[in-house]
Parts: structure tokens; C-alpha cells; sequence
């Protein structure tokens, strides 16, 4: 029976086959959605609120003072009004706006503002201060708050600094150390929003109010990784319902990491990727070029001899030493300013364009691209690259036109068709990508990635079976190449057949000792599928040793280390993933997960009480969500799409049955909405009579009990549901499984049981900082005289097992 605690179960990712594309995923504030006690979903579930709002309303003193206003002379009351009148909540400042506040301050019980208070707290001593009992200094601040609210309300703001700085003497109050920050806001002296707002969080760490002002200014500063920081752990505290605290996160992120990245590519040098990546993308060609040979006897130029020595260093990986021939092949020509006599000119200008677009440097691979083309305007392979080039610029159109010309100067290359499906693949249209892809296997039978590329499409379509021969025919057609097996157990790992895709993997290391990936997808299948972490990590280092910057096992390395964790090690693996980055796009998605991480980090470091009051709640829901998912990581996704997806890619919709107990259990954590989200469409008691809905799943989660038991093998034998999930809120006791084992049997029902696990979610979680075993009376029960020792020693083991939940 598989296990499935939550810091039991295996884990697996959303797909092996787009696994660590930081460009793909919904980052936001899921960045660390594998950290399974403390991020996983959890965090977008668990719902808090304690942001500290200021009070509101005036005083009895201040209604009495109102009243001798009142009083005062008809044109007293007129000069006041006309210069001191409050302003109208469509006139609120700017500052008010950005908080999602009608305003930064306490709203004032009157629109005047008057000097003439009889009540002057401000001018006491320190020493007159320090001889007021509680009460009466939080009286006097509340005094001085309540007139300077009226003055900010008034736009007169130095007067309402000076009188929170004077409230501050009799009351260290959080609020007053905000409302004083919303002030300087208003004066744009950004820096005292930023120190009022840290005195502020000082004494009330969870103050929405303060942490999105002290944000904004932060923003107004350019100290964005601090923004970041303030405006993630505001989405945090109030359960990620705050829109303007995300909205403002993205913003300032977005910036954030597009400026850094701006930086780094303007600053470094021109460098190639890693040898694994180089490898993968010449894999896609049939070769990078024919030698020059020599006519009539002559001997080779030589622009042409350093051609086909970069050629041989090309055929042994060793693309340093090829560069630098092919560089000096280009500086022959240029140096003998022409081509004459030169055999290989197209070729040699075409690969040095590549090499550059392989740089980053895409302005020089342009230029050599032309050229190549203009010494011969029918080089396939020049449009072929130029083909990648635009694709990196994403233009999709000049893509197309490069390659319909290409199949028109030769309607039989089979590199340009598979580059077609490329394209296709990449504009998700999988049905036209499949064509293409058979068209190039077709056209050249010795080419294997149209039959790898062949085998994805198909999967992404949903056809597993016809998936599964184009492997088999391509793994008898080339027994020997890693690659191929690779990708296949790729396919298979998504599959969800772990065993089978890391046997795929081992083969594919042993035809390959050089080839990292495989190590890598090894790795990964192994840490979901046993959770084992010392081998997973292992085999990382050993694609390490193969190829030291290759960009999939620094992107696995750091996921490892962030499920593990061990979040130093983790953000040290994604700083160097942004070194590693090859375009200035993937720079930013490198940065932006490094980011989110670092601030989430962050948080858990500074609210560590908070974190241990919610653990037990988070990991509930986290395993509740898995269970809901077919006991399968959910996707990165809200709404129906949340629900879990079959091989065609359409939601799986779902029947909950569960007994009283787990019925409690769900219903303290997650709501209806929560239930629909996940793909629930009907949850009912098991003990509740139920009609037959037959073409639904049902997820089942109960207490291992005989009568439980008994009741799920009469819903198998009725064929109540399509497939059966089953959960168990602790561990089902041997007997009861060979009791249930035989009930199926006898049936013949137990083809559909798709899942029987254990959860270990047998307690209750009604409050962050509160759990309860759900057994009433247990104390009065234990120390009764009535109770026989095997009753006492049952209600222990039962007590004892909810613990170890």
C-alpha cells in the first residue's frame, strides 16, 4: 500500500517534460511551491488577517471641545472652515490611494481644525509624563492622535507630524508611528515613511498598513528587493486576497529583475552556453557543414583548412578550440578582402554566425548569416540558422519565411521540415508539428530527433499509444543513442511511471557517460518517486562532473535544495543559474525566481512564530489538495484548471465521499469554493444514501474503521462511481486491508480501485495556533472505573496515532 503523509509521500513536479523553465511556470508568488511543509499551495489557502487598523471616531473630550467651538463667532467658524476644511474623499492624497485605504489616518469626527485646544498635553514635561499611570498617557495620546488626524485631514502636515511625535511621548503606538509615516508620504520625505513604518513593524510586525507603506516608499527609492520583501510578506499575512499588495509585487519585481538583467548584458563579455546545451542544438541539424576538399590535387587555403579543423574540433565537443579556428578562418578572408579561391566561404561565414548566435552576440550573427547568403543566396543551412536567429527575437513571421524558402531551394531536406515542427511545437500546434515531423522522418530515415520530437507531440496529444511505438521503432532503428532514450523516459516520468523512466534513464547514461541530462531527469525521477534525497543529489553531481555549467542540473540542484530545506544552498544554486542564463529574457526569469525566493526565504526567517503556529494547518491543506489531485502535485494554477488534468489536457472532475469525522477534518481548512477549485464537484457523508453517478471518479476519505470499510466495498459492488480513489485518514491495520481484500475479491470489483493510501490527516485544525484529536471526553474516559484495559489501551493507540499525524 503507498503512503502518502504529508512529509511522507513521494513528490512529484507539474512536468518532467517542461520541468525547470522558469519562463513557463506562474512564478508570482509560488515560487517556492516545493517547499512542501511551509509554500506548497498552503500559503494560498490558509487564510490570516491581522493588519492593525487605526481607530476612528472623536472623543467625548473632543465633542465637548466641538461644542465651545460651536460657539465661537459666526466669522471665526467661517475663516476656519474656508482655510482648514477637511478634504473630500475624492480629494484623498495619493498616498491614501496606494495603501487601499480611504485614508492613511483615522477618519476625524469633524472637518475643522482649530490651535486654540484648552487641553495642551504637548507642552508637559518628560518628568510630569513619567508620573501618569497607563491610563492616563493612553488618554492623552489618543488626544493628540485624534488633533492630528483633524490636521492631516486638513493637509496641514507638519502640524500633524508634531502632534503624533507628541503622542508618541505619552504611547509607544504603532499607529501613531503609521499615521506619522503617512504624512511624510504626503511630503514625499521618503526616507521617515521608511523609518516611521520600521518603528512601526517593530511593535506589530503583522501591520498590513505600515508594511504597504514602508513598500511604496521603498518603490519610490529603488530599494526594490526591500519593496519585494514588504509587499510579499503583506500577500502573505492576509492569505494572498490582497490584490493591490500582489499587483504592486509583480510591478516592483518586474522592474527589479529587468533592471539587473539590462545591467549584466550590457556589462559581460560575449561567452558560449554550456557543452550540453551547445550539443542539444547541433543535435538538431544533420551536420554544421561539409568539408572543403581540395581540386585537381591543389592544395587548401587557409580560411579552408581552419574551416574543417574547427569541423574536427565541432566533432569532439571541444567548440572552444572550434571557435577559435573558424575566427581564424573569418580573419583570413577578411585579411585577403576576398573570397577567391576560397571553397567553403558560405560555409565558413554561416558557422561563425552560428557560433555567435550560440553568444548571445546576435547583431554579429546577423551580419555573418548575410553574408553568407550574399556568397550564396541558396545556402540552406544560413537560412536555417537565420531561421533560430529570428526565433530568439521572436519574430515568428521573418521564422516562417526563412524556412518556406529553404523548402523551396530543396523541397527534400529533411532539417528544414524538422525545423518546421520545431516552430510549430513551439506555437503549441502539435497536430501541424506531428506532420512536419513525419515529413523529415520520412525525407532522411537516419535522422533521429523528427522521431523523438515525433513521440512528444504525440503524447502532448494525448495518443500514449502511438507515443509509445514511435519510441519502440526508433529504439530498434538507433539502439545506441542516449539522447533517445532520454527523452523517452522523460515521456514516461510524465507519464507517471517512475520505475520505468528511470530505467530509461540508467540506459541512456550507459550508452552516454558525457551526456549530463540523463543524469539529471534520473535524479529528478528518483527524489519524486522514493523521496531519496543522497541518491538524487549524487547523481546531480555527477552531470556536474560531466559538464560543470550545465543549466538543467544547476536549475534541479536548486529545487532539491529548496524541497530539502536547505534554502542557503538553494539560493546559492539560482544565483548561479542567472550566471548561467544565455539571453537577457532568461536572465530575468532566473532573477525573478531568485527573488521570489529569497523574499519568501526571508519571511520565514523573520516571522518564524507565525510559521510554527500555521505549520500544522499548512500541512494538512497541503496534503488535503494533494489527496483532491489524485494524490499528484497540484498545477500552479487557480480555478477549474486547478482540478488536475487527464492525458488530454481537460479537467478531471471529481465525487468527494468522506465520513463524519473527515467531513470535520476537510471543513475546518478548505470551503466549498476550495472543493470546486480543486475539481469537486459533490462531496457526500459515506454514510448518506447515494445514487449512482458512473462516469465520475470518486475520491474517498474516511477513518479506517470495519464499518467504513464495509460500506466501500458495497459502493464497489453497486458500481456507484467510475474509479476509486481511496484515503485513509491514518494507517489501515493489516486486518482490515486483507478484510477489504477479500470483500473486492468476492466482488470482483477491485480493477477499480485506482488508489488506496494512507494520509495521516486524522486530526482537526480550527484555529492556526490550535489542534484537536476529535475525541470527546477522552480524560473522563481514560480515569473511569467502567473502562476495561483494552478499551484504555485502544483509546491510547488511537490518541498516540492522531499525534503522529
Amino acid at each position: 500500500m503507498a503512503e502518502s503523509a504529508t512529509d511522507k509521500s513521494a513528490q512529484k513536479s507539474a512536468s518532467l517534460l517542461e520541468k525547470l523553465n522558469l519562463q513557463e511556470r506562474g512564478w508570482k508568488f509560488y515560487a517556492a511551491a516545493s517547499i512542501p511543509p511551509i509554500v506548497v499551495a498552503s500559503l494560498a489557502l490558509w487564510y490570516y488577517s491581522s493588519s492593525r487598523d487605526g481607530e476612528t471616531g472623536a472623543s467625548k473630550d473632543d465633542k465637548k471641545k466641538g461644542k465651545r467651538k460651536a460657539k465661537k463667532s459666526k466669522k471665526s467658524t467661517k475663516l476656519a472652515d474656508e482655510s482648514t476644511a477637511a478634504p473630500s474623499a475624492a480629494g484623498a492624497s495619493a498616498a491614501d490611494a496606494a495603501t487601499g485605504a480611504s485614508s492613511p489616518v483615522d477618519k476625524p469626527a469633524t472637518t475643522s481644525v482649530g490651535d486654540d485646544d484648552e487641553e495642551r498635553p504637548e507642552n508637559m514635561t518628560d518628568a510630569q509624563i513619567a508620573a501618569l499611570d497607563n491610563a492616563a498617557l493612553k488618554k492623552l495620546a489618543q488626544s493628540l492622535k485624534s488633533r492630528g488626524n483633524k490636521f492631516f485631514q486638513a493637509r496641514r502636515y507638519p502640524k500633524a507630524i508634531e502632534l503624533y511625535t507628541q503622542a508618541l511621548r505619552f504611547d509607544k503606538d504603532p499607529v501613531f508611528y503609521s499615521n506619522r509615516a503617512a504624512c511624510y508620504a504626503a511630503e514625499s520625505d521618503h526616507d521617515q515613511v521608511i523609518a516611521d513604518c520600521t518603528s512601526a513593524l517593530k511593535l506589530e510586525p503583522r501591520y498590513v498598513k505600515a508594511l504597504m507603506r514602508r513598500a511604496q516608499a521603498n518603490e519610490s527609492t529603488e530599494r526594490f528587493r526591500d519593496s519585494l520583501y514588504d509587499f510579499t510578506t503583506a500577500c502573505i499575512l492576509e492569505d494572498f486576497n490582497n490584490s493591490l499588495a500582489a499587483t504592486s509585487a509583480e510591478r516592483v519585481l518586474k522592474k527589479l529583475a529587468e533592471a539587473e538583467a539590462r545591467e549584466r548584458i550590457e556589462k559581460r563579455e560575449p561567452r558560449l552556453p554550456s557543452k550540453s546545451f551547445i550539443s542539444g542544438y547541433l543535435n538538431s541539424f544533420r551536420s554544421c557543414g561539409d568539408e572543403a576538399v581540395a581540386v585537381d590535387g591543389e592544395q587548401l587555403g587557409d580560411a579552408d583548412t581552419l574551416y574543417n579543423e574547427a569541423l574536427s574540433f565541432i566533432a569532439l565537443q571541444d567548440y572552444a578550440k572550434g571557435i577559435a579556428s573558424i575566427d581564424k578562418a573569418v580573419a583570413a578572408i577578411d585579411e585577403a578582402g576576398t573570397t577567391d579561391g576560397v571553397l567553403r566561404a558560405d560555409d565558413i561565414y554561416s558557422l561563425s554566425g552560428m557560433f555567435c548566435f550560440l553568444k548571445s552576440s546576435l547583431d554579429m550573427s546577423a551580419a555573418r548569416l548575410d553574408k553568407a547568403l550574399e556568397l550564396n543566396p541558396k545556402h540552406v543551412r544560413s537560412l536555417l540558422r537565420k531561421a533560430n536567429l529570428f526565433t530568439e527575437r521572436r519574430d515568428l513571421d521573418m521564422v516562417s519565411q526563412m524556412l518556406e524558402l529553404a523548402c523551396e531551394i530543396e523541397p527534400e531536406n529533411a532539417e528544414a521540415f524538422f525545423q518546421k515542427g520545431q516552430v510549430d511545437f513551439l506555437k503549441q500546434d502539435f497536430v501541424e508539428a506531428a506532420k512536419n515531423y513525419e515529413r523529415a522522418a520520412g525525407l532522411d530515415p537516419d535522422f533521429v530527433y523528427p522521431r523523438i520530437q515525433l513521440g512528444v507531440v504525440q503524447f502532448k496529444l494525448g495518443k500514449m499509444q502511438d507515443a509509445l511505438a514511435t519510441f519502440k521503432d526508433a529504439m530498434e532503428r538507433f539502439p545506441t543513442r542516449s539522447d533517445l532514450y532520454n527523452y523517452y523516459g522523460e515521456v514516461l516520468a510524465e507519464q507517471g511511471g517512475p520505475d520505468d523512466a528511470i530505467t530509461a534513464f540508467e540506459k541512456a547514461v550507459e550508452l552516454d557517460h558525457a551526456n549530463p541530462l540523463p543524469y539529471v531527469n534520473q535524479a529528478i525521477a528518483v527524489f519524486q518517486s522514493s523521496g531519496n534525497a543522497d541518491k538524487a543529489l549524487s547523481l546531480i553531481q555527477a552531470a556536474l562532473k560531466v559538464d560543470s555549467e550545465c543549466e538543467l542540473a544547476v536549475a534541479a540542484l536548486s529545487q532539491i535544495y529548496l524541497q530539502l530545506g536547505m534554502f542557503e544552498e538553494s539560493l546559492s544554486m539560482l544565483r548561479r543559474a542567472v550566471d548561467l542564463a544565455k539571453s537577457e529574457e532568461e536572465m530575468v526569469s532566473a532573477i525573478t525566481f531568485r527573488e521570489t525566493t529569497a523574499a519568501q526565504y526571508r519571511f520565514m526567517k523573520e516571522h518564524p512564530d507565525l510559521l510554527n503556529k500555521m505549520m500544522g494547518a499548512m500541512q494538512q491543506i497541503a496534503g488535503l489538495i494533494r489527496m483532491l489531485h489524485l494524490n499528484d502535485e497540484p498545477k500552479l494554477t487557480s480555478g477549474p484548471l486547478a482540478a488536475g488534468t487527464d492525458e488530454q489536457n481537460t479537467p478531471i472532475w471529481k465525487v468527494l465521499v468522506f465520513d463524519s469525522f473527515c467531513r470535520d477534518i476537510v471543513s475546518t481548512v478548505l470551503r466549498v469554493n476550495d472543493l470546486r477549485d480543486n475539481g469537486i464537484t459533490v462531496h457526500m457523508l459515506l454514510e448518506a444514501q447515494r445514487t449512482s453517478i458512473p462516469d465520475v471518479p470518486a475520491v474517498y476519505f474516511i477513518q479506517p474503521k470495519p464499518e467504513n470499510i464495509k460500506r466501500l466495498a458495497e459502493d464497489l459492488a453497486r458500481d456507484l462511481y467510475e474509479l476509486y480513489y481511496v484515503n485513509f485518514s491514518s494507517s489501515l491495520p493489516r486486518t482490515l486491508l486483507e478484510e477489504f481484500a477479500v470483500q473486492t475479491a468476492a466482488s470482483g470489483t477491485s480493477h477499480q480501485l485506482a488508489q488506496v493510501y494512507d494520509q495521516y490527516l486524522n486530526f482537526l485544525c480550527p484555529e492556526e495556533n490550535m489542534f484537536s484529536l476529535h475525541f470527546p471526553n477522552a480524560f473522563e474516559s481514560i480515569h473511569s472505573p467502567a473502562m476495561t484495559d483494552t478499551a484504555i489501551s485502544g483509546l491510547i493507540d488511537r490518541i498516540v496515532s492522531a499525534l503522529f499525524s
